[in-house]
């Protein structure tokens, strides 16, 4: 499936604040074989923001906070934009969820998955 590095870098960010919430093994195994799907874009993402940074002359501390002046940092955020929009390949099909499986679902990470799971009512 086609998307773009901001999608999948969201998504994996959902999975994982998801990761600790009640469900069942069944929906547990789909959502680490779409976030496992999802590794490839995010890694590459990591990679040309260091380089991004590194080309700007900026640094990031041990907490992850990118330390660039402001107008490097408009520079920076500018290249990131264009990086988000970037479309990259998942080797996955979109996964199908009932909303019931997962207890407490937030409506950021629906959104955040809304490309990558077909949500389901019961």
């Amino acid at each position: 499936m086609k998307t773009t590095q901001e999608k999948a870098v969201n998504a994996f960010g959902a999975l994982n604040r998801m990761a600790q919430k009640p469900m069942n093994s069944f929906t547990a195994y789909k959502l680490f074989k779409l976030k496992k799907a999802l590794q490839d874009p995010v890694d590459f993402q990591i990679e040309q923001e260091k380089k991004m940074i590194a080309g700007l002359g900026g640094t990031v501390t041990e907490t992850g906070q990118v330390v660039l002046d402001a107008e490097t940092m408009r520079k920076f955020n500018e290249q990131r934009r264009e990086l988000n929009a970037t479309e990259c390949e998942i080797d996955r099909e979109k996964t199908e969820i009932f909303l019931t499986e997962i207890k407490d679902l937030t409506m950021a990470e629906i959104e955040a998955l809304e490309d990558f799971i077909e949500w389901k009512e019961k």
